[in-house]
């Protein structure tokens, strides 16, 4: 292993373990703050809140269109995005559109009213 001196420049030596300041363990976990734990806490609670959020207006929203838009999501070639746009207007086209709820979401939106989905 051998000595760990080290010349400091100035012809005087130094510990090479000295050389870096040592931080305490509690600055490596990241509680170095008396709240830091409590934020955590915080945060945990506003992202619980806004994915209940997101899970609520998903629900509201037609189960035949949530499961075209997942098949299409799915079907999607991220590295062609010609050919993944191309997949999923065909089945936009040729599924999502032949839906019931699809005709119910735009005779709702024409005549200015919340839509009834079957999910069909």
């Amino acid at each position: 292993h051998g000595d760990d001196r080290q010349d400091d420049g100035d012809g005087g030596q130094h510990d090479d373990d000295q050389r870096h300041q040592q931080e305490p363990a509690s600055a490596l976990q990241g509680d170095d703050h008396p709240h830091e734990h409590e934020r955590h806490r915080v945060g945990d609670q506003v992202l619980e809140a806004e994915v209940q959020k997101s899970v609520k207006q998903l629900l509201e929203l037609s189960p035949a269109a949530l499961a075209v838009a997942k098949k299409a999501i799915y079907a999607w070639d991220s590295i062609h995005f010609d050919k993944g746009l191309a997949r999923a207007e065909r089945i936009y086209l040729e599924q999502l559109m032949q839906t019931e709820d699809a005709h119910e979401g735009i005779k709702a939106f024409l005549e200015k009213r919340e839509p009834k989905w079957k999910g069909k």
